[in-house]
């Protein structure tokens, strides 16, 4: 694996993705993704999958809605309130 920390999002990006999930991100979240636009491990093996620790802006609402998804059934009180940005494997 390599590590992968592509440059930061614009603040017009940020302010994209926060209209798209309907939430405005805590200050340290925004600071991060005006440094590194997600973090994480990359390989070269295609059939591998790739760690990424914080998502993207770009994959970050549908990484959201498919884990509020995934605890809709056992945690229906709590799924549209789970706010997911950190992956792991």
């Amino acid at each position: 694996y390599e590590h992968y920390a592509p440059k930061g999002a614009t603040a017009a990006t940020i302010a994209e993705l926060e209209s798209e999930i309907g939430v405005e991100l805590p200050q340290e979240l925004r600071d991060f993704y005006a440094n590194y636009n997600g973090i994480g491990l990359v390989t070269r093996d295609e059939e591998a999958p790739m760690p990424l620790f914080i998502r993207p802006t770009t994959e970050l609402p549908g990484f959201i809605r498919e884990c509020q998804t995934i605890i809709r059934d056992t945690h229906p009180n709590h799924a549209e309130r789970y706010f997911p940005f950190i992956d792991w494997y």
